[in-house]
C-alpha cells in the first residue's frame, strides 16, 4: 500500500434517464482496491472550476457512457448513431486536455478512449455494424459484464503491456463505436483480431485509452486490476 494515496478524479457525466451525474460503482471500487482515493467530478463543473480542481488530483479516469457527437470530428450523424449529450463531450474533452497540459496520468475506458481520441484530432466509427459489418461482434449485450468475450493482441513495447505483462488478453466488449483515425501523437497498443483499434496511448505521458471495461472484470480476473494499479502508481510519483 502506498504511504500517500494518490487522488484519482473520475468524470461523472450527466445521464438523462436518471437526471443525475453518475458512474457505476465498479470504477471507484477498482481505484480503491488498487490503492488510490476515488473522487467523482460531476460534468456540471465549468472549465474554470475544472482547471481549479486539477491541482488537487493526481490522476484522471474517464469512464464509459453514451455516443460521442460526430460534429466534434467533422461528420454528420449516420444511421446507427445513438443518443449523444454534447455537454458531457465538451466537459470531458476539456478535462482530458487540461489534465494532459498539467501532466496528469490519464486512463480512459470504453467511451473514454473515444473521447480521448476525438479530443486530440482523431475520428470514430459511428456505428460498427453498419460501417464495418464484417467486424467481430463488439457489442456483447446481453451477457455477463464480468466475463471476457473476445481476444485482444497487445504491442509488447507499450505502456499497456507494462500493466498486463502479456501479448494476448481476453476482454469484455460493450461498444458499437470505435477509434477510426488515430489522433496525432498517439500509438495503437492493442487491436482485436478483426484489426479494430482496442487501445491507444502516449507511453511517456502515461496516457492510455482502452475500449473494454476492465473495472467490470477485476474480481474474477485480477489481471485487469493491473490497469488501475498502474494508474495509481504513476499518479503517486507525479
Amino acid at each position: 500500500m502506498l504511504a500517500n494515496k494518490p487522488v484519482i478524479g473520475i468524470s461523472a457525466p450527466y445521464h438523462e434517464e436518471s437526471r443525475g451525474y453518475r458512474i457505476t460503482h465498479c470504477y471507484g471500487d477498482a481505484v480503491v482496491t488498487a490503492g488510490g482515493i476515488a473522487v467523482m467530478i460531476p460534468a456540471a463543473n465549468s472549465k474554470e472550476d475544472t482547471e481549479r480542481l486539477l491541482p488537487c488530483l493526481d490522476g484522471i479516469l474517464i469512464p464509459g457512457g453514451p455516443d460521442v457527437d460526430p460534429f466534434l470530428y467533422g461528420e454528420e450523424p449516420k444511421q446507427g448513431l445513438g443518443a449523444v449529450i454534447p455537454a458531457n463531450d465538451q466537459f470531458e474533452i476539456h478535462l482530458i486536455r487540461a489534465a494532459r497540459e498539467a501532466h496528469k496520468p490519464i486512463l480512459c475506458i470504453c467511451r473514454g478512449i473515444q473521447v480521448l481520441n476525438v479530443a486530440f484530432g482523431g475520428t470514430l466509427y459511428q456505428d460498427l455494424p453498419s460501417q464495418l459489418p464484417e467486424s467481430l461482434r463488439h457489442s456483447q449485450i446481453p451477457v455477463d459484464r464480468r466475463e471476457p468475450t473476445h481476444t485482444v493482441d497487445v504491442e509488447k513495447d507499450s505502456y499497456l503491456f507494462r500493466a498486463y505483462g502479456k501479448e494476448t488478453i481476453r476482454v469484455n466488449s460493450f461498444h458499437h463505436q470505435a477509434v477510426k483515425d488515430v489522433a496525432p501523437g498517439f500509438t495503437v497498443s492493442a487491436r482485436a483480431r478483426d484489426g479494430l483499434v482496442e487501445a491507444i496511448e502516449i507511453c511517456e505521458e502515461h496516457i492510455l485509452g482502452v475500449q473494454w471495461h476492465p473495472e467490470e472484470m477485476v474480481r474474477r480476473y485480477p489481471e485487469h486490476l493491473e490497469l488501475f494499479r498502474q494508474l495509481v502508481q504513476v499518479s503517486s510519483i507525479q
